[in-house]
């Protein structure tokens, strides 16, 4: 599966659930120490998000991360098929 990670920086609170749940994808701002950024990503233009495509059998770390965020920072998009895996809406 071939999958979409976006990460809004502006929005981490360092609350560390991105981390605990996919500590290959999301790891300690190496600056403050605090916050989060995503690893091996690209910054996108001026904004502070930031993206990582990757193909991979398991989708789950990042998809958890984008759930247990609790500033919904970070989307998880399945690019096959356009689903957004994660932050999930609210029904």
């Amino acid at each position: 599966m071939k999958i979409r990670i976006e990460f809004d920086k502006s929005k981490c609170i360092g609350a560390g659930q991105c981390r605990l749940s996919d500590p290959i994808d999301f790891v300690f701002d190496p600056v403050d120490d605090f916050h989060t950024v995503l690893n091996e990503s690209e910054k996108q233009g001026d904004s502070n998000i930031w993206v990582k495509e990757l193909e991979t059998p398991d989708h789950h770390m990042p998809t958890n991360a984008g759930i247990h965020c609790p500033v919904k920072a970070i989307r998880v998009i399945n690019l096959e098929t356009g689903e957004v895996k994660a932050p999930k809406e609210s029904k």
